[in-house]
């Protein structure tokens, strides 16, 4: 099979699939390690850094392919920034942060993770706005009117949070507003819990009170939540968005303790 064309200079590298218009992109060891040696034909040609194909309007690809499905028709062509969607996935965004790359143990699942939905955003938004070949910026010449540039539409459709902390009220997942909370602070604010700090966990009492003391901290999350119009909460340090920092609602849930 033909090898793919190679952007060394971002680090990044385009593949072909035979079975789909789609040409996964990523950071080159991850990409290239997962590369066939054999199999059908490529369905585009093998060169997309120096490709030339050109419709009546004289417009040309002569960059890297993110994105194919022109077959034999003529070009329809928009650019995306992919470096730019990739560092705005929280998936992605956590994977740096926690110091990790897309070849290791840790970071492995993170990038697939963020890999999968860039693909599923760019193959959406290229279809909506009925765009047939996606390159990076500067890949498209000789057209007569401006090339769409599809960075924002794209990573407007990631989502918008990673989750990787203990959640203590609602459901993650397709979560539309999650809050932050530092759970040892609440649970010291709690009367029971400060009683039973006191008490051996062989003391019967201690069980009564730590009882008592989880029902609170439940009960004040899950005000707190509804006062913040937050339809989940995860525990401090544990969810990373890429709209910016998690609203902590740490002082309103204290707040709420019963004293």
């Amino acid at each position: 099979m033909n090898r793919p064309g190679k952007d060394t200079s971002r680090g990044f590298v385009v593949a072909w699939t035979a079975s789909a218009a789609l040409l996964f992109v990523g950071p080159l060891a991850a990409i290239a390690a997962a590369m066939p040696t054999t199999g059908p034909e490529p369905i585009t040609s093998p060169t997309a850094t120096a490709e030339a194909a050109a419709d009546d309007d004289g417009i040309q690809i002569t960059g890297q392919i993110l994105y194919d499905a022109r077959g034999s028709k003529a070009p329809v062509a928009a650019e995306v920034d992919i470096v730019s969607v990739y560092a705005s996935h929280p998936a992605y965004m956590h994977m740096k942060a926690i110091g990790s790359r897309e070849t290791d143990p840790l970071g492995r699942p993170l990038f697939a993770t963020a890999q999968a939905d860039v693909n599923r955003a760019l193959v959406e938004s290229a279809r909506q706005r009925a765009v047939n070949v996606v390159t990076v910026p500067g890949g498209v010449t000789g057209s007569p009117k401006p090339v769409p540039n599809l960075t924002r539409d794209v990573t407007d459709r990631l989502p918008v949070y990673h989750v990787h902390g203990e959640v203590h009220y609602g459901r993650a997942k397709g979560a539309l507003r999650i809050g932050s909370l530092d759970s040892r602070a609440v649970l010291a604010a709690i009367p029971a819990w400060q009683e039973a700090q006191l008490l051996d966990e062989t003391d019967a009492r201690f069980h009564l009170l730590r009882h008592r003391y989880m029902s609170e901290l439940n009960r004040v999350v899950r005000q707190a939540a509804r006062q913040g119009g937050h339809d989940a909460v995860v525990e401090q340090g544990g969810v990373t968005s890429r709209l910016g920092p998690v609203p902590d609602i740490t002082t309103i849930a204290v707040a709420a303790v019963e004293r």
